[in-house]
């Protein structure tokens, strides 16, 4: 009674297609229950292991039943029309009642017939494929069904000669030239005309190449030493023209800063710098380096000599005296004619001036 009732209420809940199919299906002879049905893909036909069994008589396509005698025949027929039509839920209910007696009688059936190869339901046996799994049977129709638990062993393919069953060994056995082609039948080797590969170069073009990097080769070593030569030479003109400047300003003694600072020496304390110098300073000559002085030659702040005296002028070797002239002018920023001008305006006057006459 639940069967049924379950199986009405899975049609109402069916559209309009859904119950044409399961119309047709239950007119093809189908034994299933809705739900069955449903499980199975709702089909129209009967499923392979729905076998039908024969009819013993004729359906009545007149309504008048066709047992007994033809005048109960004709009674009983006239008292079926007499009869009010159904309405839906009974016929709902009728037609899944006659599904459920169809289902139970030829479910039956199928619980007599036996799993192949005698073996036992849920047991793991192997297959006719070869692979490992049960036969289970369905709870509806009792009929055997087998389930998978492997998969099947894969057949060894003979391969036609000179063909092979992966590419890994078909590029092992290729010799230089060939290469492997996939065919429906495995893999064979084919050769390839180099010519028509990408990338391929002829033999012209490798010498052609090959002058071309030699050529631009030799083209980079010239450029290199041309290069080289080029520094070399501004290098030498360089140290010649530092090397004339330096021999110009060491024939200048007044330019002995300049020359120590080109030079890159140290200048240091000259002897007619002694007498000039407070006593406070503490110099020696040739051995303290001069105070104040900058090897760049600007920013220099140099200690203020005494004014030479004209005496001590007159006993000043000439050099000494370039000497003084130089480094006042690096102290002072003053020319060189500027010092010695201030240095003669103190002397004394000469004797070419014969003084005051008396004349009559």
């Amino acid at each position: 009674m639940a069967n049924w009732m379950q199986d009405i209420t899975a049609f109402l809940s069916l559209d309009k297609a859904e119950r044409e199919k399961w119309e047709k299906y239950q007119k093809a002879g189908g034994t299933l229950s809705l739900d069955a049905w449903e499980r199975r893909g709702k089909p129209t036909t009967l499923q392979p292991f729905e076998m039908p069994l024969p009819s013993t008589s004729k359906p009545s396509t007149t309504g008048i039943p066709t047992k007994g005698t033809p005048a109960e025949r004709i009674a009983a027929g006239l008292e079926a029309k007499k009869k009010p039509e159904q309405t839906m839920e009974e016929r709902l209910t009728e037609m899944m009642r006659q599904a459920e007696e169809k289902s139970q009688a030829r479910g039956q059936a199928r619980w007599d017939i036996p799993i192949p190869g005698g073996a036992k339901e849920g047991e793991v046996t192997e297959g006719i494929a070869g692979d490992k799994g049960i036969w289970y049977r369905d709870p509806e129709t009792g009929y055997p069904f087998w389930s998978s638990m492997t998969e099947p062993p894969e057949q060894k393919k003979e391969l036609p000669t000179g063909y092979f069953a992966s590419y890994g060994e078909a590029n092992t056995a290729a010799p230089e030239g060939y290469v492997p082609i996939q065919t429906p039948d495995g893999w064979r080797l084919e050769r390839q005309d180099p010519t028509t590969q990408p990338g391929y170069i002829s033999p012209y073009q490798q010498e052609t190449l090959k002058q071309q990097r030699q050529s631009a080769s030799a083209e980079q070593a010239y450029n290199q030493d041309y290069l080289n030569y080029l520094q070399q030479t501004q290098e030498a003109q360089a140290a010649a023209q530092k090397e004339a400047q330096l021999a110009s300003l060491r024939a200048n003694p007044a330019s002995w800063l300049e020359y120590a600072s080109l030079a890159g020496e140290t200048p240091v304390v000259q002897p007619w710098m002694l007498p000039l110098s407070p006593q406070d300073y503490g110099w020696t000559a040739g051995q303290t380096g001069l105070p104040g002085y900058s090897p760049t030659g600007k920013d220099m702040n140099l200690m203020e000599l005494t004014k030479p005296s004209s005496q001590l002028w007159s006993r000043m070797a000439p050099s000494a005296r370039g000497q003084y002239t130089g480094y006042e002018t690096a102290r002072t920023g003053q020319t060189a004619e500027d010092v010695n001008w201030r240095q003669w305006q103190g002397a004394a006057p000469s004797g070419s001036f014969s003084g005051l006459t008396r004349l009559r």
